[in-house]
């Protein structure tokens, strides 16, 4: 598929899916608990150990406490797979690495040479940014290239990707279409985030994308989540997961555990 054949493509489907789900709707009253997953609320939170504070120790104690909580997945830089490789491998948590992350705004070569490093030094899963500046300046074909250039290589070495979406950037219309590019380019999964802006998304937005797309993609959403009603309400939306900068004190005010 050529880029111009995606553009049309992504438009049409678009259009389709936003007559469907009526557009962006408001949130419905605050949900009490969390949808509960077969294993545990755990197993539907994500690590994220990204940024530039993180640490060599600030990192040991995500990877160990992802472990002994039983997260989903540790996300971080690709510089640092190699040690959460180190501290992760042969555990039931999966070691993912962020490619061009936050902003998206690295040249498609560039993210995929960090995606091959990172791959090399055992990451299971990617995360890569879409460039929100290029789609929201018309070049939603150029945004979907970068994609494609991550997705092909993970593709290679089996290894699922997860498209992050800016939620301050793109919202209703052009959020269903970014995410409908990132299906197209082989993504498995979205994250709606708000790390770029430094806030996190609305419940609404992850609705919005849990409706239009749930079928087909993975959606997750992620920002500063540092309470269990936080992580609630995005599950109650419709997030499959929810990546968390403070993984244990979202779970430590969390509802009993089904059957516990």
């Amino acid at each position: 598929m050529s880029p111009q054949e995606m553009d049309a493509l992504v438009e049409r489907i678009g259009d389709e899916i936003l007559a469907r789900v009526g557009g962006p709707k408001a949130p419905s009253a605050a949900a009490s608990a969390w949808p509960r997953p077969q294993r545990g609320y755990a197993s539907a939170i994500e690590a994220m150990a990204l940024g530039s504070g993180v640490t060599a120790g600030s990192l040991d104690a995500t990877c160990a406490a992802a472990s002994a909580l039983g997260l989903r997945a540790v996300w971080t830089a690709s510089s640092w797979t190699p040690r959460a490789y180190r501290l992760l491998a042969g555990g039931s948590v999966r070691i993912g690495a962020a490619v061009g992350f936050p902003h998206g705004d690295a040249t498609p070569a560039a993210k995929r040479s960090e995606a091959e490093t990172a791959l090399a030094a055992g990451a299971e899963e990617l995360l890569t940014t879409l460039n929100a500046g290029a789609w929201l300046s018309g070049e939603r074909d150029r945004a979907w290239v970068d994609l494609l250039a991550v997705c092909e290589l993970a593709r290679s070495a089996e290894a699922p990707v997860t498209a992050a979406l800016d939620a301050a950037s793109l919202d209703g219309a052009e959020l269903v279409r970014a995410a409908i590019a990132a299906r197209l380019a082989g993504a498995s999964a979205i994250q709606l985030t708000g790390w770029p802006a430094g806030g996190s998304p609305r419940a609404e937005q992850v609705r919005l994308l849990a409706e239009a797309v749930g079928e087909d993609l993975i959606v997750g959403a992620a920002g500063s989540v540092t309470t269990f009603a936080t992580a609630a309400a995005y599950a109650a939306a419709g997030a499959a997961r929810v990546a968390a900068c403070d993984a244990a004190a979202v779970l430590a005010d969390a509802p009993p555990q089904p059957g516990g």
